[in-house]
């Protein structure tokens, strides 16, 4: 009974130790005013199509990029077939063991696609503004 008291204080404290550790977590919402002239509000529209655009390339990158990390695991794995057949060795791993995507996740393209949107929508009349709060592990 003593021994699962302590597991328990130990694993709570743990867990706060590690809430502490990483700080408090905090988004920002954007909210938009339009512009109230007709121009204005043509502008935002185009304003709008451009970081439509925008997400549609970095999904053709994103794309690409899985692709080319599914065609660079099928050039290693012939290579490997090809140095274990040479050594009489087996073949014990497949394509999925030399995938490797880890840079086709980018976050930052759509990301920049934002910022774009947020610098293009007052150049036409319009406001944005900017409202940042705590999410997670907030003091």
């Amino acid at each position: 009974m003593l021994a699962q008291r302590a597991f328990r204080y130990m694993a709570v404290m743990l867990v706060a130790v590690f809430a502490v550790a990483c700080g408090s977590v905090y988004e920002t919402v954007y909210t938009f005013t339009p512009p109230e002239s007709e121009r204005g509000k043509i502008c935002v529209n185009q304003c709008e199509q451009i970081k439509q655009s925008c997400y549609l390339n970095c999904n053709f990158e994103s794309q690409a990029c899985f692709q080319d990390a599914w065609r660079e695991a099928r050039i290693q794995y012939r290579e490997y077939v090809r140095e274990m057949e040479e050594a009489g060795e087996e073949i014990d791993k497949t394509p999925d063991d030399f995938y490797n995507p880890v840079f086709c996740d980018d976050e930052s393209c759509p990301n920049r696609c934002d910022a774009s949107h947020r610098s293009c929508y007052p150049m036409c009349g319009g406001q944005v503004e900017a409202y940042t709060y705590c999410a997670a592990f907030c003091e």
